[in-house]
């Protein structure tokens, strides 16, 4: 039931080897370890911190301890990475290129088919992402992760792609918006699920929505001779 261990060096020169079963381990603490191994069976971690590197000395009384040692620590706490809490915590993280983004998608598909969506209407379509968040949790609480962000997403998008289809009186381009909006949170939810390359993938997707946006701008301001 705890969340992780702390100890409190206090000899010449302390050696820590902790060993658990656990998988996803979080180093914590004012020094990192000098050795540590993490695999799908466990991970084990060995600290060697020498009395140099605290913030209090090797005698005194323990009165005069007692901020000391609470200060200076080493230990590791038990990552929790697949509870849906957790996943729905890295995809509000994730809002802003959420965002960002669908918008950017919109006005590369404005740009590219020559329409246009009235100011109050990107206001409409933002607020439909914002309560994504909202259904994505309530819907998590009950379904599994995967099940409740397709439910979220899928909604957001029917209704996301009808108004846009109505608004601009165009079939056409309501699926468009529907395959491109459907393509982008199937790409989302692959970053949500990774953790060494999250960050890179992200990037990725940011650089090639700006690389789209550069060839659909490109003729903008153009006057002709």
């Amino acid at each position: 039931g705890s969340g992780g261990i702390r100890f409190s060096p206090a000899g010449e020169t302390t050696d820590i080897a902790v060993t658990s079963a656990w998988p996803h381990p979080s180093f914590q603490g004012s020094v990192l370890p000098a050795s540590h191994q993490v695999t799908e069976a466990g991970f084990s971690a060995v600290w060697s911190v020498p009395s140099l590197a605290r913030s209090y000395p090797n005698l005194g009384r323990l009165d005069s301890w007692k901020g000391s040692l609470d200060a200076f620590s080493v230990g590791v706490d038990i990552y929790q990475t697949s509870t849906h809490y957790k996943l729905v915590e890295r995809a509000v993280k994730y809002g802003i290129l959420f965002i960002g983004l669908t918008f950017l998608t919109f006005v590369v598909f404005e740009l590219g088919l020559g329409s246009r969506l009235h100011p109050m209407q990107y206001g409409i379509v933002g607020l439909s992402l914002v309560i994504f968040y909202l259904a994505l949790l309530s819907l998590a609480e009950h379904v599994s992760f995967l099940v409740a962000y397709a439910c979220a997403a899928g909604c957001i998008l029917l209704m996301t792609s009808l108004y846009v289809g109505a608004a601009l009186r165009s079939v056409r381009q309501g699926l468009g918006i529907a395959v491109l909006l459907g393509a982008l949170y199937a790409l989302l939810y692959t970053i949500l699920q990774m953790e060494d390359y999250a960050l890179l993938m992200g990037t990725a997707l940011i650089l090639v929505m700006l690389a789209a946006l550069m060839v659909v701008s490109r003729n903008l301001g153009r006057t002709r001779a």
